[in-house]
């Protein structure tokens, strides 16, 4: 069964340029993003900095590989659509996000 795009292919390749997935570093480049901002406490009279952070340790990982033009990037993530409900505003979250929802729009056999 062939693959059916929804959209014009060269709208397609613009929309998901636009979601700058050609430029988004690794997962391991963002990890310290994902954490709230700490909260500086007194313990036994010392300072300490405590923060939250959400750890998922099951889901699904996402590997995208992209070229444009002589340009290629080739990306890792790690439950990106998990890890954006709790970190909206991690910007290489969005836009990760933004294109797998763009892929799933346009893609039915990507819908789950």
């Amino acid at each position: 069964m062939p693959i059916i795009v929804k959209t014009d292919f060269d709208l397609l390749w613009l929309k998901i340029l636009n979601t700058d997935i050609d430029n988004l570093p690794n997962w391991d480049k963002i990890k310290y993003k994902l954490k709230k901002k700490g909260e500086i406490t007194i313990e036994r009279g010392e300072y300490e900095l405590n923060s939250e952070q959400v750890k998922v340790m099951d889901g699904e990982s996402c590997i995208v590989m992209i070229r444009n033009k002589s340009k290629l990037n080739i990306i890792a993530y790690s439950n990106p659509e998990t890890y954006f409900e709790y970190y909206p505003e991690v910007d290489e979250l969005n836009s990760f996000v933004e294109l797998l929802n763009l892929l799933k729009t346009e893609f039915d056999e990507l819908k789950k």
